[in-house]
């Protein structure tokens, strides 16, 4: 079935904030199970695999959620790892969650059960809108971040076991400048979307250019994250990124757990050791000639797979089958 990327995606149920405040969410397929809403954040607080913890709420620039970037004043035209940041990028950069001081962007409207086209239950899925905060931290020094004069949409939709495979969540992100006059936004800059689960349960990385052959990402010598030096940049341009518990996934991929990001274009595939916790990330662009500029909806659609690498490797073909619209977002 074709899925829905229209105009109707845009329509959402304003309350008031007041309300909006209070509101958390879990939906679970019993394979992927989400949490909405702690602490009034509104974004993914939390996500579970088969009922066991893998990605928990830790603050408002963690957690699962995507990001804008604006460009940084002498950015340079290429660099060979995008997310080595740079000097004030974080200076202006709408976050979903919230700014590093731990004040939350705010909720703007929500469908609880959102029917996304295809096949799957509306029960399955959830829309949040959101009026992102800037996160606000330059050159490592946080200061409290003003809301900012965009629109985030991000749609969430757990498969069924039915019309796609219960190890499968589709994610459609959107972003809108609400002011024609606010800052250009750099889409390879945008994290669409990013995680940070904990590295003590999935401490492997792997990518793959194609979605059916994937190998280590190593990072000097090693695809064990806990050897990564804290903050060190790792990144790739491919389809997937995937962590897992396994330090041979890619020989054996009917063994383990894990957890992947597939891009339907090649993008930059990031990794990070955060200590305890992964930033794992797929960027919104490969290039510097893309951005925000106009007062348009930007939409992406990307899919997480869970479970072994060939489930995982299932999802994606299941993903290519079934969705017939990535968004327009180039």
């Amino acid at each position: 079935m074709k899925n829905i990327i229209s105009r109707d995606f845009f329509v959402l149920v304003i309350l008031f904030s007041s309300f909006m405040a209070q509101a958390v969410v879990i939906k679970d397929n019993g394979i992927i199970g989400i949490t909405l809403g702690e602490e009034n954040y509104p974004m993914i607080t939390s996500m579970r695999i088969q009922g066991v913890e893998i990605v928990p709420h830790d603050n408002a620039g963690a957690d699962f959620q995507f990001t804008g970037r604006k460009p940084a004043v002498g950015d340079p035209l290429s660099t060979p790892d995008p997310y080595a940041y740079i000097p004030g990028g974080d200076a202006y950069n709408p976050t979903q969650g919230g700014d590093c001081w731990g004040y939350s962007s705010t909720l703007t409207g929500y469908i609880l059960n959102w029917n996304s086209g295809y096949g799957v239950p509306a029960s399955n899925g959830i829309l949040w809108a959101v009026q992102p905060l800037n996160y606000n931290e330059p050159n490592g020094n946080c200061s409290p971040g003003s809301l900012l004069p965009y629109s985030f949409n991000m749609g969430v939709t757990l498969g069924d076991g039915v019309h796609l495979p219960k190890e499968m969540m589709v994610m459609t992100m959107s972003i809108r400048k609400n002011d024609v006059n606010a800052p250009n936004l750099l889409k390879r800059h945008s994290e669409i979307p990013v995680a940070f689960p904990l590295t003590s349960f999935m401490r492997y990385a792997y990518f793959s250019n194609n979605g059916v052959d994937f190998e280590p990402m190593y990072l000097n010598g090693t695809h064990d994250i806990q050897q990564w030096e804290n903050s060190a940049p790792n990144s790739r341009v491919g389809k997937v990124v995937m962590l897992s518990n396994i330090d041979n996934a890619h020989t054996n991929p009917s063994s383990g757990t894990g957890m992947a990001f597939y891009s339907h274009t090649d993008t930059w595939l990031i990794v990070q050791n955060r200590g305890y916790l992964t930033l794992v990330s797929t960027l919104g662009a490969l290039n510097y000639d893309t951005y925000i500029s106009d007062s348009n909806w930007h939409t992406l659609v990307r899919v997480m797979g869970v479970g072994n690498l060939n489930t995982i490797k299932g999802v994606i073909a299941k993903a290519n089958e079934k969705i017939t619209s990535w968004g327009n977002w180039y």
